[in-house]
């Protein structure tokens, strides 16, 4: 059942009630200035778009391979079977526009992270230079209509925006700062654990492994160390060792501190609730109160997990966390994480087995 707090940044909320508000305030009102803040939201909608196809192309230019792409309430996702798939998207983060690619190799010195990644992350801001000189060239043609002579102003300066916020090195986080960090040639060895991460192809070795685990031991910071977490975890998973699954979890654990935020630290115990009740192992009072937490903010395949983790946790009915656990199942691709849907799917699996047998 749905959840009235949950209400709010439920899919269907945002895509369809979100807009009707916005829609039937527009038949009400029409005043200038709400028309002025609904052109500006759609073509803002437009340069974001815009800018995240244009990392796309860019990556499928030098080979890479798509990831997802995000764009307001469009979610772009490659299928198992290399088929696209659009999904509604409910992050309102990720609305703000995201794209994510991944070199297809599994040999990646710094000379190719750099050959791949920089036009990659250069892709974007290109694409709203590009939209904003289509822009100036509409511009110089005769136009009548004074609201598409204004439209495509707005259009040029929030391309302009765009450019400025995302090529400019403000920080490590923009377009231009990754692309002065790979130039310098630092912290390749995230940019190459991530692209490892990302490759479904890439599958980790019993010494890789042993490897993994001394890296994660010598890195602190749970930023740095958490994707190399669901990694190894990911290995030991899949030979259903749950116990050293929970160890890892456990480490990464040990790593949270008040400025990786709930967010991750929720995401965490979600993983120690699944782990403890694949390993048929009773869950915590801190795993279950972290679970009470999960939401549609997480993706509707956690919160229907984190349901029936609870259920377990209390007691409930068999039948219902059956329910909840193939609900589940179903909605895993909008993690958009193939690593952490094998470790849903297995841990499932591992569950089901043993409540049937149960």
């Amino acid at each position: 059942m749905l959840k009235v707090k949950q209400f709010s940044l439920h899919p269907f909320t945002i895509i369809i009630i979100y807009p009707l508000i916005l829609f039937f305030l527009f038949l009400w009102t029409k005043e200038d200035t709400f028309f002025l803040v609904f052109t500006c939201s759609v073509l803002g909608f437009a340069c974001i778009t815009i800018h995240e196809l244009g990392h796309v192309f860019a990556g499928y230019v030098v080979g890479s391979k798509l990831h997802f792409m995000s764009a307001g309430p469009i979610l772009l996702l490659p299928g198992k079977q290399a088929q696209f798939r659009v999904a509604l998207n409910s992050d309102l983060y990720m609305m703000c526009g995201m794209a994510s690619s991944y070199i297809p190799s599994n040999h990646l010195s710094n000379k190719v992270l750099q050959k791949k990644l920089i036009p990659a992350y250069l892709g974007g801001p290109l694409a709203n230079l590009f939209a904003i000189l289509i822009g100036f060239l509409v511009r110089l043609m005769p136009i009548d209509n004074d609201w598409l002579w204004d439209a495509t102003s707005y259009f040029i300066i929030l391309n302009m925006a765009i450019f400025i916020g995302t090529a400019f090195p403000f920080s490590s986080y923009t377009d231009g700062g990754k692309i002065l960090e790979l130039i310098r040639g630092r912290n390749m060895e995230s940019y190459r654990l991530w692209n490892h991460h990302l490759n479904p192809k890439f599958t980790l070795t019993a010494s890789a492994v042993n490897d993994f685990e001394q890296q994660l031991d010598e890195t602190p910071q749970l930023s740095k160390s958490y994707h190399l977490g669901i990694m190894i975890i990911h290995y030991h998973t899949q030979n259903l060792n749950y116990e050293r699954s929970l160890h890892i979890i456990d480490q990464l654990t040990s790593k949270l501190t008040k400025g990786d935020g709930p967010i991750m630290e929720n995401l965490i115990y979600f993983y120690r609730g699944l782990l403890l009740w694949a390993s048929k192992s009773d869950i915590d009072e801190d795993t279950l109160k972290r679970l009470k937490n999960i939401n549609y903010t997480y993706t509707r395949s956690f919160c229907y997990l984190a349901e029936a983790m609870i259920h377990y946790a209390e007691g409930h009915q068999t039948d219902n966390r059956q329910k909840l656990l193939q609900h589940s199942k179903k909605w895993l691709y909008k993690i958009m994480d193939y690593r952490q849907e094998d470790i849903i799917t297995y841990a499932i699996d591992s569950i089901q087995k043993n409540e049937m047998c149960a």
